[in-house]
């Protein structure tokens, strides 16, 4: 009798966490589900993905022209950025997220305590197989770049 309730017991915890799993499986693929490229834009590829850490914040870029987003609450809402120190793409479009800020007090670009956005991009001007490196000391809003980190001639 005791082991058919143990036998009872495990079938019972097996199904509620097989339960329990499914129904967390179900919440997070519909938790990610918002479009994060613009509607009217068509065709963009090569997405590249980077989470601050320590906030939780999500960066999404991609090509076709370069564009950017950041989401606050876990990628159910987006807001478009522009980092405009890029010129035209051709491709391998990746973000990042580095060490903390260097300002000690907050400035129209940089908010202290954050860490800095990195966007690296192929581009085809000025020069064929530029490599061009944009920044960002508060979260996407302002942009510095490096207009020729590496070139192929």
């Amino acid at each position: 009798m005791r082991r058919n309730r143990i036998g009872l017991l495990i079938v019972v915890t097996v199904v509620m966490v097989f339960a329990s799993w499914q129904i967390a499986l179900a919440f997070s693929i519909n938790a990610f589900t918002s479009r994060v490229s613009p509607s009217d834009e068509h065709g963009p590829t090569e997405p590249s993905l980077a989470v601050d850490r320590s906030t939780g914040t999500v960066y999404a870029a991609w090509q076709g022209p370069t564009r950017m987003a950041r989401s606050d609450d876990g990628g159910r809402t987006w807001t478009q950025l522009v980092p405009n120190t890029l010129g035209r793409d051709w491709g391998d479009v990746h973000v990042r997220v580095g060490g903390k800020t260097h300002c000690a007090c907050e400035t129209s670009t940089c908010i202290p305590n954050r860490h800095r956005v990195y966007l690296s991009v192929l581009e085809r001007t000025p020069l064929t197989l530029q490599v061009r490196v944009a920044w960002s000391d508060d979260r996407g809003a302002n942009w510095s770049s490096n207009y020729a980190a590496a070139v192929n001639p």
